[in-house]
């Protein structure tokens, strides 16, 4: 019972490292991604930045902080972000990011 109960936690803590270790990676990926997403759309609309900040209901600073990369978008400002793109354009972000996801995990396998 002892040595089942050694397996079942080493083989849990192997799993909370993996999942630790490959969330990290796509979590700096989506971060990336949204990040150049938002400031082209921004470029693409042709928006100051603190006006960009007004429609994602953040400061000007915090703006300008995520467009650096040095910060990334919380659930809410993801969502409002959405509300400035179409349906057909939230259909195209998510396709470019699974294309991304897909790359990221091809060049992971060779």
């Amino acid at each position: 019972m002892v040595a089942e109960n050694s397996a079942v936690y080493n083989f849990t803590k192997f799993c909370r490292k993996w999942e630790k270790k490959h969330m990290h990676q796509y979590t700096l990926l989506l971060r990336a991604f949204l990040t150049e997403q938002i400031k082209n759309r921004r470029k693409a609309l042709h928006l100051t930045q603190e006006t960009m900040a007004e429609k994602l209901r953040i400061s000007p600073r915090s703006y300008i902080s995520l467009e650096r990369g040095k910060s990334g978008c919380s659930a809410a400002t993801l969502m409002f972000f959405l509300l400035i793109l179409s349906n057909e354009e939230i259909l195209n972000l998510c396709a470019a990011f699974r294309r991304q996801v897909d790359e990221e995990d091809a060049h992971e396998v060779a």
